[in-house]
């Protein structure tokens, strides 16, 4: 890993999830740290259970592609990090595969002039803490991944629970997460989410659903999976159809395993994924921005990425009530019954935001990306 800018901090190596592919919340903090240290971003993949159908197909041609073009990309200095694509078999599940994956992934990590600070947000790579030098090794929490929907739940624990041993510290995106972790004793930060404000109240460009769609247009935008509450939706897709001025649900993102019978419902639509780019455009034509989530224990323990987003755009924002968000509360209208959430998404539309949400949301001036990357350099450099 030779540094090819200039250098404040030790070398950072981090292992996550594909560069690029969609604004997670690591790659945000990265991209704020890279004029202060050399960053070398190892990309990992293996956290789905293998199934034979078309998302897999899908996702499985996809990384192919990425590894066709390059196992190495160096991008100019300060927009990306170097960025190792490590040639994996797509599964931790047996001893084999642990130990080619790692095999993999040893061979094609840098040597350094000085031990990296290493910072991964999947515990796949558990086998390799102690098998290169390293000054800390610091494990980035976001979900409780064993209960993601469509993940190999089984082995991200077993994963996870050989990882928590052996590292230095723990970041956690949400308190809830840290009650499995109470026995390690770990040196912990509560690091939450946080927002680009400028990009979402200024978008550059004007965006609106196709002609066949009728406003008003409340939106959705992430995963379309079984996280969702289809009471919620029905209820809504029921009580606008009721309305004296209907409107239509769009769900906006990648499908998988999405829940059964929306497609059944007649103003709701389901549209393709939307670039980083174009989400502020999406805010802008919406009416309200919902986040109609089930009461589950993967969603009691996440913070959506996309909560702060919302509130950025301006715009009314119902959601369901979880843990994450109730600091929040009076910012947008936090709901735990489908009957709640329609009366909530209709009246919104009636109303437009309401005064006090407004000035509630002046905190976000505290939340934004670079604020949480200065925790985070600190927390990762500091002795």
């Amino acid at each position: 890993m030779t540094p090819h800018r200039h250098s404040r901090c030790p070398p950072l190596l981090v292992f996550s999830d594909p560069w690029g592919r969609h604004p997670s919340s690591c790659q945000h903090l990265i991209r704020h740290l890279l004029r202060r240290t050399c960053v070398t971003w190892v990309e990992v993949i293996g956290m789905r259970r293998w199934r034979w159908d078309r998302h897999t197909l899908r996702r499985g041609l996809e990384q192919l592609r990425r590894w066709w073009h390059a196992s190495v990309i160096t991008a100019p200095p300060h927009s990306a990090p170097q960025v190792l694509r490590p040639r994996l078999w797509p599964s931790f599940r047996s001893r084999w595969a642990r130990s080619f994956n790692a095999a993999q992934l040893l061979r094609l990590l840098p040597v350094t002039h000085q031990p990296p600070v290493v910072l991964t947000t999947l515990p796949l790579v558990a086998d390799l803490v102690g098998r290169f030098p390293a000054r800390r090794w610091i494990y980035y929490c976001l979900d409780d991944y064993s209960a993601w929907p469509g993940w190999d739940g089984p082995t991200l624990r077993r994963c996870e629970n050989a990882l928590l041993p052996r590292i230095d510290r723990l970041i956690l995106v949400n308190p809830l997460l840290g009650t499995r972790f109470a026995p390690y004793r770990l040196p912990t930060l509560l690091l939450t989410h946080g927002v680009d404000l400028e990009h979402f109240r200024n978008p550059t460009s004007s965006w609106q659903p196709p002609p066949h769609i009728p406003p008003p247009w409340i939106i959705y935008w992430g995963l379309i999976d079984p996280r969702l509450d289809l009471s919620m939706l029905h209820m809504l897709s029921l009580r606008l159809r009721e309305s004296s001025h209907p409107g239509s649900i769009l769900l906006i993102g990648p499908r998988e395993q999405p829940p059964p019978d929306l497609t059944q419902l007649p103003n709701l639509y389901i549209l393709p994924k939307m670039d980083y780019q174009t989400l502020p455009a999406v805010g802008a034509a919406a009416h309200v921005l919902i986040a109609p989530y089930r009461n589950l224990p993967v969603t009691q323990a996440m913070q959506p990425l996309k909560f702060l987003e919302y509130l950025a755009t301006g715009k009314p924002v119902v959601a369901r009530r979880l843990p994450a968000l109730l600091s929040w509360s009076d910012a947008a209208d936090l709901v735990d019954t489908p009957d709640h959430f329609a009366t909530c998404v209709l009246e919104r539309l009636h109303t437009g935001l309401p005064p006090h949400q407004l000035h509630a949301r002046r905190r976000l001036h505290a939340e934004t990306w670079h604020a949480k990357a200065e925790l985070l350099e600190h927390w990762l450099f500091s002795d």
